[in-house]
């Protein structure tokens, strides 16, 4: 955590969103610093061809991570939460929609729902930053749990298809029970 000398990162190469994230960026950027990596920032030397790379070096400097997704939609959490903020060392400030705490580790992020203005959120990080113990209770999570690298969405994705391609289907006798008949 010594290593950890600064605040809050962003590696983003969509510039102008529909959930409009840019927007609240640039008002939270009146009261911290945010570094902006990628297409959209100043620091140009990460693209996605070194994304691994670079997201290794920010996990290494610092604290925070905005993992802010390019639409609001309800359960949709893209490698920004998991692979980007978690799997890197970093608290990850979450900006989308609902579904986070069914899917996160407890107390693993920080959603900007939470606070009514972006003041309040740069407050609370400033907070965090200052106080050690308050900011590594926010890693708890890895005496439980672990980020798993690895194509689970795509497995999925793969697994609907075949599913779509043989018509496959199940039927249930007792649904109490929980034993499908496969059928096809």
């Amino acid at each position: 955590m010594r290593n950890k000398t600064k605040l809050v990162a962003w590696l983003v190469s969509n510039c102008m969103t529909y959930g409009r994230r840019e927007k609240y960026v640039k008002k939270l950027q009146e009261f911290i610093p945010v570094d902006i990596y990628g297409k959209c920032g100043k620091f140009h030397n990460c693209s996605k061809k070194t994304s691994a790379k670079c997201l290794e070096e920010i996990g290494q400097k610092y604290k925070f991570y905005l993992s802010f997704e390019n639409s609001i939609c309800s359960e949709y959490i893209t490698e920004k939460f998991f692979y980007n903020a978690l799997q890197h060392n970093m608290i990850p400030i979450v900006y989308g929609g609902d579904g986070y705490d069914s899917v996160a580790p407890p107390h693993s992020f920080i959603h900007v729902k939470d606070f009514q203005r972006p003041s309040q959120l740069a407050k609370y990080l400033l907070h965090l930053d200052k106080n050690d113990d308050k900011y590594l209770e926010y890693f708890e999570w890895k005496r439980s749990y672990k980020v798993v690298s690895g194509d689970g969405y795509c497995t999925h994705c793969r697994k609907l298809k075949e599913w779509k391609n043989e018509s496959y289907s199940k039927q249930y006798d007792d649904v109490s029970k929980g034993d499908p008949v496969d059928s096809k």
